[in-house]
C-alpha cells in the first residue's frame, strides 16, 4: 500500500488491499459490492474478471462489469472460444487498446458491440515536451525503447544501425539500446560480431522513460509485431521523430509523414534512407515533431482517456446501448 500508484490516490479512505489468497479476495469482493452497493465494477486483469463473475454468480448480484485487456493471456493461448465464451457470456464491456485489437478479436468470436478501444494514456507532465531534435543538439542520438524479447526484433534494429554505419562513417551518431529482458545476451553477441560495441550503448532497463526518450532524437520501432506500444505515444509527446514498422495498431497513432514515418517492408535500407533524409533535412521535420506532440495531447493525455472511461461508465449505467 505504500507503492507509486497508492500514493496518487486521491480518496485513500476508498482503497481496499486484495490479499494474494483467491478465498480471502472473493470474500473481500463481495463485501464491498454488497457494503457500497456497487453497481459497476472494472476488473483489469482476466483473473479479477473472473473473481468477480464468480461473486456475482454465487451470491446473485446485480451489477454490470468491465474487463480492461491490457495483454494477450495465457486463456487465450490455451482455448480461444474458452477465453471468447467468456466475455460473450459474462462481460458487459471489453476494453482494447486500438481498433487493430477489436477487429482481431471480432474474428475469433467476441461480439463487436462488447468491445470499446480506448487507448492507454500518456501523463504529459511526466512527458513533458522537451525535443533534443527540435533544439539542434550536436550529433544524432538514435534509439529504441522495448524489451528486449523475439518480437521487438532488435535483430533488424542492429541491422539497420550496421547499414546506416555504412553509408555514414564519419557522422556523428549516437545509438542506444534500452530495455531488459531474455534476448539480453543475444543482442550482446551480435553488436560484437557486427563490430558496434564502440557504436551502440545498451542502457538496460529504464526507471525513469521520459530521460531516456528525451535524450533521443530518432526513435525506432522495429517489431514484428505489436498491438499499441507506449513508447511511440511517449516518444512523440517528448519529441522523437518516430520512425516504425507499420505493424499491428501503430497507424492509429502514427499518421506516415504528419507526424513520424511508417515502413512498410523489414527493408534496412528503406529505413536508412528515411533516416538520412531526417538528419540531412532537419527543418522539414520540425513540424512533424510539433504535430506528433499535439496528437498526443489532443487524444491521449491521461485526461482525456479518463473522459473517455467516464462516458462508458455513463453510457452502461443508463442503460445506452454501445
Amino acid at each position: 500500500m505504500n507503492g507509486k500508484c497508492f500514493n496518487r490516490l486521491n480518496h485513500k479512505e476508498e482503497f481496499t488491499a486484495l490479499k494474494k489468497m483467491y478465498i480471502s479476495k472473493i470474500f473481500s469482493i463481495k463485501k464491498q459490492i454488497v457494503k457500497k452497493n456497487i453497481t459497476l465494477v472494472h476488473a483489469n486483469t482476466l483473473r479479477l474478471a473472473v473473481i468477480v463473475i464468480l461473486v456475482k454468480r454465487f451470491w446473485g448480484l446485480d451489477f454490470k462489469m468491465i474487463y480492461t485487456k491490457h495483454r494477450h493471456t495465457r486463456v487465450e493461448s490455451f482455448n480461444g472460444k474458452m477465453f471468447s465464451n467468456f466475455i460473450n457470456k459474462s462481460i458487459d464491456n471489453l476494453i482494447v487498446v486500438c481498433n487493430y485489437e477489436k477487429s482481431k478479436l471480432t474474428n475469433r468470436g467476441i461480439r463487436a458491440e462488447k468491445i470499446v478501444p480506448i487507448a492507454n494514456g500518456v501523463d504529459l507532465n511526466q512527458f513533458e515536451f522537451d525535443s533534443r531534435f527540435l533544439k539542434g543538439a550536436p550529433g544524432i542520438n538514435i534509439g529504441i525503447l522495448a524489451r528486449l524479447s523475439d518480437e521487438k526484433n532488435h535483430m533488424f534494429f542492429l541491422d539497420i544501425i550496421e547499414e546506416l554505419f555504412r553509408r555514414e562513417p564519419l557522422a556523428d551518431i549516437n545509438v542506444s539500446i534500452a530495455g531488459d529482458g531474455p534476448e539480453m545476451k543475444n543482442i550482446k553477441k551480435t553488436i560484437i560480431k557486427k563490430g558496434l560495441q564502440h557504436k551502440v550503448k545498451l542502457v538496460g532497463n529504464v526507471c525513469n522513460p521520459e530521460g531516456f526518450l528525451k535524450d533521443i532524437d530518432i526513435l525506432l520501432l522495429t517489431s514484428k509485431f505489436e498491438m499499441f506500444p507506449m513508447s511511440v505515444l511517449e516518444g512523440m509527446a517528448v519529441g522523437c521523430v518516430t520512425i516504425s514498422m507499420n505493424v499491428g495498431g501503430i497507424r492509429e497513432c502514427v499518421s506516415h509523414d504528419y507526424n513520424g514515418y511508417l515502413i512498410e517492408d523489414y527493408s534496412k535500407e528503406k529505413f536508412c534512407e528515411v533516416i538520412s533524409d531526417v538528419i540531412a533535412n532537419r527543418e522539414d521535420n520540425e513540424k512533424l515533431v510539433l504535430n506528433g506532440r499535439k496528437y498526443i495531447e489532443t487524444n491521449f493525455s491521461i485526461k482525456e482517456v479518463v473522459r473517455r472511461h467516464e462516458d462508458l461508465y455513463e453510457d452502461m449505467l443508463n442503460n445506452k446501448s454501445l
